[in-house]
């Protein structure tokens, strides 16, 4: 969201409500002065725009009609790709995508003495498209013997909306991703370990030891200084947290 605003207030100078006009005017600075002195963030938009187009602020609605915050947001961080995901080209944003400003937190090097140790998979709760996109760059795909992402959650909810007449959220903390790659992955009776950076992962990783014995392993890469993510992490369940990669494989090489 931050790195939205900056974007706004660098290249625009007065808010229109109209997507088209957005794209040819980009006349924000004057909005985001009134958003400003209204407290700032999602609270000082919700007091410029009043009850008005709760799913501009809400990230409501279609990303070629109204919604115009998860336009911005996707035109910026996927650059040259948005057209292939979408079916048609940017308004706001012509540049590169931060995506490519991405790094890995577990290298190459490690990932494969990993991968020759145990069998690997992505419980991802970004879209598929997405996690493609870092998998192809980084040349990481043939390391994972499966992918769940936020597509085959939101599928899986539309599957059981349909049996049963309601919708029930399939994506993390629900352990569905994860027993999904599992299964997928295709191991009788399998000695499991997830490794996650956010509490949902561990609560996901802990529901899912109702049915397949598996570890919480949370990763806490700040370092000793930073215990924050690590004293989080803890608190909702993990079984242990590792601070870097190499720690992760010696972790690994004790199971």
């Amino acid at each position: 969201m931050n790195e939205t605003l900056f974007y706004l207030q660098k290249r625009s100078s007065e808010f229109n409500r109209e997507v088209q006009d957005l794209a040819t005017r980009k006349d924000f600075q004057r909005f985001l002065k009134r958003v400003q002195t209204s407290g700032g963030g999602l609270r000082g938009i919700r007091k410029v725009q009043g009850g008005a187009w709760d799913g501009w602020i809400y990230r409501k609605g279609e990303i070629d009609q109204e919604n115009v915050v998860k336009r911005i947001f996707q035109e910026i961080y996927l650059g040259d790709q948005f057209p292939s995901l979408y079916g048609f080209g940017p308004l706001f944003h012509k540049g590169e995508g931060l995506y490519l400003h991405e790094r890995l937190l577990i290298s190459r090097t490690v990932l494969g003495a990993l991968r020759r140790k145990v069998r690997m998979g992505i419980a991802s709760g970004r879209p598929r498209f997405e996690a493609e996109l870092a998998l192809r760059r980084f040349g990481l795909i043939a390391y994972f013997k499966s992918a769940v992402t936020l597509d085959e959650c939101h599928k899986e909810e539309e599957r059981a909306k349909r049996s049963t007449g309601r919708r029930s959220k399939r994506t993390k903390p629900h352990p569905y991703s994860i027993l999904r790659v599992i299964r997928e992955i295709g191991i009788p009776s399998p000695r499991c370990a997830y490794v996650g950076d956010v509490v949902d992962d561990m609560v996901a990783a802990r529901r899912a030891r109702e049915k397949v014995e598996i570890l919480a392993i949370g990763f806490a890469p700040g370092g000793k200084k930073d215990r924050t993510a690590e004293e989080s992490l803890r608190k909702v369940g993990a079984d242990m947290v590792v601070r870097n990669p190499q720690e992760l494989l010696q972790v690994v090489e004790r199971l």
